[in-house]
């Protein structure tokens, strides 16, 4: 699954730094990722995600996977 990246935040805890992605899919829908650290992924990046059911419910989860500037 594909999508474009709409902001970014790094956040620092205990146990080191977290990179999230705020990704815009291409049905639309705006979903929450985690990156690696070390990727550099700007705003308007094309991000692709896998994505990955809930077992559980309707709703699904996506890992990041790679991204690319435009």
């Amino acid at each position: 699954m594909h999508g474009v990246v709409v902001s970014q935040t790094i956040t620092q805890s205990l146990d080191g730094q977290r990179r999230y992605l705020n990704v815009r899919l291409d049905r639309g829908d705006t979903v929450l990722v985690t990156a690696p650290t070390a990727s550099t992924c700007p705003e308007g990046s094309i991000i692709v995600l896998q994505e990955e059911p809930n077992k559980f419910g309707k709703s699904s989860s996506y890992r990041f996977s790679s991204c690319s500037s435009k």
